[in-house]
């Protein structure tokens, strides 16, 4: 099974949690406010919703196939 979807959106994650590591360590002293905290959160669980949605996508499309043989 081919998971090109979850592929991607696995690349979007790592890419997202990268620039995140990158803009905390160009000022790691900074006092991290509240709504710091709102967005490193939304950020998580959008990124947690779009993998597992792209993995349900990929596993429908695989038994789709399936049943199309």
């Amino acid at each position: 099974m081919k998971y090109t979807n979850f592929r991607r959106a696995a690349i979007g994650a790592v890419l997202v949690l990268a620039l995140g590591c990158i803009l905390l360590l160009r000022d790691p002293n900074r006092v991290w406010g509240e709504r710091d905290y709102l967005l490193a959160s939304a950020a998580t669980i959008l990124i947690v919703l779009n993998l597992g949605a792209s993995y349900y996508m990929d596993k429908r499309n695989h038994e789709k196939s399936l049943k199309a043989r």
